[in-house]
């Protein structure tokens, strides 16, 4: 993007620079019923513009070019003073356009007016002026934003190359760089034998190409063309709850798609543990994720799944079996991590040893297992005779061969 601040000054000076660059602008316009475009030299006083178009019925549109960096009281007064010297040679004016490389502050409800507050202002006044002599002129604003958009049209790309010495990357560059292309490559380059390389559908994504833009249209297709067989229930009482199936409806999707969802924790380490030593930080690798049975009436046992934190995923390069949802592959397809299935109420989740090893070895890590069980009892359901015991202990690995240590911790009221 270009700056006008950056304006080629072309040994006149920014301002004188400017100006020209608005009188080429306004000589594009070409109003419809345009007659004849005079610009003006300004040495000796520009009459109020450094243009006018002059119309088939006599009246004119004057342009006024103003190098604005800043918008104050006397920048206010200079367009008072343009205004005034233009109705008074131009009386025929039915358009003044005044152009300024600055967008006007908004209304902000706050004490003091905007800048586009005074202009409103400003435009009220000035259409007073020729009100006396019967004379009716509309005022605009090319500001800024304006003026940026009428430099990047197509047709205008040559006046940015100029004026501010870059290249707008438009359809008409990017044509020009293929064909220079083309004419270097002579009769090396024959389009009929153009050979697709898998990074040219990368290329298509990128730019929305064609290709791209076909694939997902006849992915929707086909989706929207699926259609979930409808159930008549002979009763009313056997008919799903209308709340359900709307949840249902709206979280479905989620079921298997944690790992890619924003909600899912992808910092890795962690330092809030409970009355743990200062300074000690870890990190927890897999994750329990659970699907609650109402959330989806063909899950009567809602779901299950241990699975990787997403950052031990992408640390690992895995990816989840489109078959089996408890196994974790690397890029060879290999198993990596695996849920087991839970056998009477235990659950475990193992890991490829030789994968676990190189990786504490590159990140300088020390993984740990850590247990933690308790089992209470009430006699008679009195708290006074209540007793539990709570079983602690850690497995971890030294020396290449696994270590453990168990303790457990009685207590009775």
């Amino acid at each position: 993007m270009f700056d006008f601040s950056s304006i080629n000054a072309f040994n006149k000076g920014p301002r004188e620079s400017f100006e020209d660059l608005i009188c080429v602008l306004a000589r594009r316009e070409n109003p419809k019923n345009g007659l004849e475009f005079q610009p003006n030299d300004g040495c000796g006083g520009d009459g109020g513009v450094e243009a006018l178009w002059i119309l088939n019925n006599g009246r004119k549109i004057g342009y006024q070019a103003k190098y604005f960096t800043s918008i104050g009281d006397s920048q206010w007064s200079q367009m008072d003073e343009s205004v005034e010297q233009a109705l008074k040679v131009h009386p025929e004016l039915q358009t003044y356009i005044f152009a300024i490389p600055k967008d006007l502050t908004p209304p902000r409800g706050t004490k003091g007016k905007s800048q586009r507050e005074k202009w409103d202002e400003r435009v009220n006044k000035w259409k007073g002026w020729p009100e006396e002599k019967s004379i009716d002129i509309e005022f605009e604003l090319w500001s800024e934003t304006t003026l940026k958009e009428m430099l990047l049209r197509k047709e205008n790309a040559a006046l940015i190359k100029f004026w501010f010495g870059g290249d707008v990357l438009n359809d008409s560059w990017f044509e020009d760089q293929v064909n220079t292309a083309k004419r270097a490559l002579d009769d090396r380059f024959n389009p009929h034998d153009h050979v697709e390389v898998s990074v040219e559908s990368l290329f298509d994504t990128i730019a929305r190409g064609p290709s791209t833009t076909e694939q997902l249209i006849g992915a929707f297709n086909e989706l929207e063309e699926s259609r979930v067989p409808t159930i008549e229930f002979s009763s009313a009482d056997l008919a799903s709850d209308a709340d359900t199936l709307l949840i249902a409806n709206e979280t479905w999707q989620y079921l298997r798609e944690a790992y890619w969802r924003n909600t899912w924790e992808s910092e890795k380490f962690s330092d809030s543990l409970w009355n743990g030593p200062e300074e000690c930080t870890f990190a927890i690798p897999t994750v329990n994720y659970h699907w609650e049975s109402h959330l989806d009436k063909s899950l009567p046992d809602g779901f299950s799944n241990y699975m990787p934190q997403k950052w031990f995923a992408d640390e690992l390069e895995l990816s989840l079996s489109q078959s089996e949802p408890s196994k974790w592959l690397n890029i060879h397809g290999d198993v990596v991590i695996q849920a087991q299935e839970p056998f009477e109420h235990q659950t475990a989740v193992v890991i490829d040893d030789e994968t676990l090893h190189d990786y504490v070895s590159k990140f300088d890590i020390e993984p740990m297992w850590v247990m933690i069980a308790e089992r209470n009892t009430w006699p008679n359901g009195n708290n006074d005779e209540s007793c539990w015991r709570r079983s602690e202990g850690i497995v971890w690995r030294e020396g290449g061969a696994w270590q453990k240590v168990a303790w457990n911790k009685d207590t009775k009221r």
